[in-house]
C-alpha cells in the first residue's frame, strides 16, 4: 500500500513527455504548433501527419469551436495520412471522443501507461552475446533530424540492424525520459533484443539526467519484466484526411451524431425525426449511427434509432444489453448473422472470436451462419480468427456445429 500511495504519477508524466516530443518533432521539421483555449496540437511537415495533445477543453460550445478550427486548420495544410488525438482517461470533457467521432475521427487503441523509477538499473539485462547496442543518429524520418534531448538506439547483428529504440528527455515538473519507437524485426523477437534496445534507451535517460522512464505499453509484459509498473490507460483517437476530404461531415451530420452521442433523444426527436435518409448514412469515420451509439455506451439513443429505422446490428445490440432484441432479430433474420461491420469487414462470430464472447458465439450459431465467409483484410473465416486468438471452446463450437451440418469451415 505504502508503494500505490508514493508511487509517481506516470501517466501524468508520459502525456507531458509525448507533448513536448510532438512539439520538438514538428520544430524539427519546419512544421508547425498552435494552441487555442486548452487544445494544442501539431503539424510535422516532413511526416504530413499531426497531433491532438491531450486537450483540457471546457463547455460544448467552445469545445465545438476549437474542434472545428483545428480540424479546418488540418485541411488546410497537406496532411497525407492520420491526425491522432492523445488524452488522458477519463477525457476533458468526458465526452470528448464524442465530438471528435462526429467530424471524422476514428476510435483508437488505448495506450497503457507504464513507468519506473531510474535510480538503480542494475536489473537491466544484458543484450544477447552476439548482439550490439549503438546510438545511432540515422534511421527514422524523426531521428534524421537530431533534437538534443532525443537519442536513439540500434540493436546490430552482424552488421544488420535487427532492433531500434528510441529516448526523448522532457523537461518541467513532470520531467521524465519517455521511451519510444521500440522494434524488433519478427524473426529476432524473443531472444531479449526489445529488452535490450529499452535498457539501453532508459540509461541514457538517466544520464542524461532523468529520475524516471515512461512509455506508453503495446505488449506490458516485456516492460514489467523491466522493473516498470502500469499507471492506468489512455484513449485515442484517429483522423483519416484523406476520408475526411472526401467525406466532410456537414453541420447537421455533426449534430445529429452528438446527439446520438450524448444520448439526447429529446434532441433526436425534435430535429431529426424525419430525417430518414441521415440516419441510414455512416458517419465519415466509418461507424454507422447505431455503432456509434454503441460505442459511447447510449442505450436510449440506440432505441430511438432502431425505433426510427435505423438498421440493426448484431454486436451492437448485444453491447448495449438488448440481447433479448437480438435474439430476436436473429429470429426474424438469420442472414443478420452474416452483417459485415467494421473496417475489417468482419462477420458477428468473427467478432466474438476475437472477443472469446461463448454466449454470443452460441446465439449466432443457433442462426445457422455461413462458416466460410472470410474477412476482406486478412480472408480468413471465423474458424481462423477463433484458432488465431486460441478460442478453444468457441473453435470446438464452430467445429461441432460444422460437422453437424456436414461442412468444412477452413
Amino acid at each position: 500500500m505504502k508503494d500505490e500511495l508514493t508511487r509517481p504519477p506516470y501517466a501524468r508524466m508520459a502525456a507531458e513527455n509525448h507533448t513536448q516530443y510532438y512539439c520538438a518533432m514538428a520544430r524539427g521539421s519546419s512544421g508547425e504548433i498552435m494552441r487555442r483555449r486548452g487544445c494544442l496540437w501539431t503539424y510535422d511537415d516532413e511526416d504530413g501527419e499531426g497531433m491532438v495533445l491531450f486537450p483540457q477543453l471546457g463547455g460544448a460550445a467552445a469545445d465545438d469551436e476549437v474542434l472545428d478550427e483545428l480540424i479546418e486548420w488540418y485541411c488546410e495544410r497537406n496532411c497525407r495520412s492520420l491526425i491522432g488525438c492523445w488524452s488522458l482517461d477519463p477525457p476533458a470533457p468526458k465526452d470528448l471522443g464524442v465530438g471528435l467521432l462526429a467530424r471524422g475521427f476514428q476510435p483508437g487503441w488505448r495506450p497503457r501507461w507504464m513507468g519506473r523509477k531510474l535510480d538503480d538499473l542494475t536489473d537491466l539485462p544484458s543484450p544477447p552475446d552476439d548482439v550490439q547496442i549503438r546510438e545511432a543518429r540515422s534511421g527514422k524520418a524523426h531521428a534524421a533530424r537530431p533534437h538534443p534531448q532525443c537519442r536513439r538506439f540500434e540493436a546490430v547483428r552482424n552488421g544488420e540492424v535487427i532492433g531500434h529504440s528510441s529516448v526523448f528527455l522532457s523537461t518541467g515538473e513532470y520531467a521524465a525520459a519517455g521511451i519510444y519507437d521500440v522494434h524488433v524485426l519478427p524473426a529476432e523477437r524473443n531472444r531479449g533484443v526489445g529488452k535490450a534496445v529499452t535498457a539501453a534507451a532508459m540509461i541514457k535517460g538517466r544520464s542524461m539526467g532523468a529520475r524516471f522512464a515512461v512509455l506508453n505499453a503495446t505488449g506490458p509484459r516485456m516492460y514489467e519484466q523491466l522493473g516498470l509498473t502500469g499507471d492506468g490507460f489512455g484513449r485515442t483517437w484517429w483522423l483519416n484526411v484523406p476520408r475526411l476530404r472526401a467525406d466532410r461531415p456537414s453541420r447537421e451530420r455533426i449534430a445529429l451524431a452528438e446527439a446520438v452521442g450524448r444520448g439526447d433523444t429529446k434532441l433526436l426527436e425534435s430535429r431529426f425525426a424525419e430525417s430518414l435518409d441521415a440516419l441510414a448514412t455512416p458517419m465519415t469515420c466509418g461507424l454507422s449511427l447505431l455503432e456509434l451509439a454503441a460505442h459511447e455506451g447510449q442505450p436510449e439513443a440506440a432505441k430511438w434509432l432502431l425505433e426510427h429505422g435505423a438498421r440493426p446490428d448484431i454486436i451492437s445490440m448485444w453491447d448495449l444489453g438488448l440481447r433479448r432484441e437480438a435474439a430476436e432479430l436473429l429470429a426474424k433474420q438469420p442472414t443478420a448473422a452474416r452483417w459485415r461491420a467494421g473496417e475489417l469487414g468482419a462477420t458477428p462470430l468473427h467478432i466474438a472470436a476475437e472477443r472469446n464472447d461463448v454466449e454470443l458465439a452460441r446465439l449466432l450459431l443457433s442462426a445457422d451462419p455461413d462458416l466460410t465467409f472470410e474477412d476482406p483484410a486478412f480472408g480468413s473465416t471465423p474458424e481462423g480468427w477463433a484458432r488465431h486468438f486460441k478460442r478453444r471452446k468457441i473453435l470446438g463450437m464452430i467445429r461441432a456445429h460444422a460437422r453437424s451440418a456436414n461442412l468444412k469451415t477452413a
